[in-house]
């Protein structure tokens, strides 16, 4: 009786190797079966050059067989990954990465980076704009507060000083005869007659 791995033909007493891509799954088996997607098998050579065919395998993690019968596992491309015994690729999602090919999962952006979905890197965020760890695109700043490039979080402004837009990259300070005397201001309050700014600009009261 042919062991598991090996077959024979009605008409023959040899049992004979599954060929690349086969397995018989039980004994005494007269064909053999396609490995299902996410295994391949493959043809193994000792020293002595004695080859055989081991049973059907599942696929590496960041590796896949999209078919039956595989011989061999394929390795997923960058910006996507795979778990083991995997029949196809996943795409990294909005906010990871994988820059390598045959990746076993994706990294997560840092803080000030982002990523959109099957992405081989990050990318820095612009001024004016921050985000948190994983995140697939920036957000923008509220007015009264700013950012440089590269951030996680918006500035605000000082007293005394002000923007009125959304994704700023600095702050103004307020002009002569007006004052701001809080943070985050979007804009400054003119001073009320008989009253002036202390100071010549970036007043915090009048």
């Amino acid at each position: 009786i042919c062991v598991i791995g090996k077959y024979s033909t009605g008409a023959s007493s040899i049992c004979q190797d599954c060929p690349p891509g086969y397995n018989s799954f039980s004994e005494g088996s007269t064909s053999c079966d396609s490995c299902p997607a996410g295994t391949y098998n493959s043809e193994s050579c000792d020293s002595d050059g004695v080859c055989e065919v081991t049973g059907c395998v599942a696929c590496d993690p960041g590796f896949y067989s999209p078919v039956e019968g595989s011989s061999e596992c394929v390795a997923c491309p960058s910006g996507y990954f795979s778990e083991a015994e995997a029949s196809t690729c996943t795409v990294c999602p909005g906010g990871k990465f994988s820059s390598n090919s045959a990746s076993s999962e994706c990294s997560q952006c840092a803080a000030g980076k982002f990523s959109p979905e099957q992405s081989t890197k990050c990318y820095s965020c612009n001024a004016g704009y921050y985000s948190e760890a994983g995140f697939s695109e920036c957000s923008e700043c509220n007015a009264g507060t700013f950012s440089g490039e590269q951030q996680s979080s918006c500035l605000a402004c000082v007293p005394g000083e002000y923007n009125s837009e959304e994704a700023s990259t600095r702050c103004f300070p307020c002009e002569s005869g007006t004052a701001s005397d809080s943070y985050s201001s979007t804009s400054c309050s003119t001073c009320v007659a008989g009253k002036i700014s202390n100071e010549v600009s970036a007043a915090t009261e009048c």
